[in-house]
């Protein structure tokens, strides 16, 4: 239970969105408008503690706040009807602008969090796709079976900075808007972003990234810029797409290739050249490939 001696840990927790910021915002978008019993407050609670108590359903969350006193007097308990009703018709910018504010807060707490010494900060883009029956949301359809949202998340080591809310057959290069700004970091993404225009209008804005190289890419070999035979890795300036449509990148690109252990070539594509093509690897693997916070492709 989350519960102290006389306090529960989850007053704490909720504690750190102040009560005049959330009173503000909720009546900054008229949450409460025509609300009786389950009003904003009492939905943002609910939303909040089932995910904390990790609850399967509405009926889980009831039996867990009936059967504690004291989060009773914090949650006014809604009916199954109430509850899918609030979820869709409630401003979910009530919510986005909570999550914000609590960024920004995370933010002035940690700082920027350096997860390589002496080199930018890391920031890794990702989406990650929440299934739901699809009875529940058909307007979210994914097959036959499901319905589905997507999160595009930027994470910046420590907690999740920004998040992009698609439908979840939307392209992930089609829900990245807005995530990538600062040029005073490393971006890592995977190869489900590529899109050769896009990386070259992030160079021309001094934006640093890492990303993995898609397969049967068409690339121009520019210059070899050497190779370490023993570990089997390559480097090379190239430039990616070709001729025909104007699609070939204006910019130059470095193409760091490596390969597995049943011997399939794995390519890292970097705007970045003052990398040791060792460090262009590692920076990858160490965040994308072992992070446990967003999912990989």
């Amino acid at each position: 239970m989350l519960q102290t001696h006389t306090k529960l840990v989850f007053t704490e927790l909720i504690g750190e969105i102040s009560a005049s910021f959330l009173k503000s915002t909720i009546k900054k978008y008229d949450g409460n408008y025509r609300t009786q019993h389950f009003d904003t407050e009492s939905h943002l609670y609910s939303l909040l503690y089932s995910n904390f108590r990790n609850c399967k359903s509405l009926r889980e969350l009831q039996t867990e706040l009936s059967s504690n006193q004291k989060l009773n007097h914090l949650i006014n308990v809604p009916s199954l009807s109430q509850f899918s009703r609030k979820n869709a018709l409630r401003d979910y910018r009530i919510f986005e602008d909570i999550f914000y504010h609590l960024m920004n807060k995370a933010k002035r707490h940690f700082g920027e969090v350096n997860l390589f010494k002496d080199k930018f900060p890391i920031k890794i883009m990702d989406a990650s796709v929440i299934l739901v029956a699809l009875k529940l949301a058909p307007h979210l359809q994914m097959d036959k079976d499901h319905a589905g949202i997507k999160f595009n998340t930027l994470f910046n080591g420590e907690f999740p900075e920004k998040i992009n809310i698609c439908k979840s057959k939307v392209n992930d290069r089609r829900c990245k808007d807005g995530l990538i700004e600062d040029t005073g970091c490393i971006y890592l993404f995977d190869r489900g972003y590529y899109d050769y225009k896009w990386y070259d209008q992030l160079t021309d804005k001094g934006i640093k990234f890492v990303t993995r190289g898609v397969k049967n890419a068409v690339v121009m070999d520019e210059e070899f810029l050497g190779s370490e035979k023993e570990k089997d890795i390559y480097d090379s300036i190239i430039r990616m797409g070709t001729t025909v449509s104007n699609k070939l990148t204006v910019h130059k690109y470095r193409e760091v290739m490596t390969f597995t252990e049943d011997g399939e070539p794995i390519t890292f594509i970097t705007n970045i050249f003052d990398l040791t093509k060792e460090e262009a690897i590692l920076l990858y693997k160490k965040t994308m490939g072992n992070r446990t916070f967003l999912q990989m492709d």
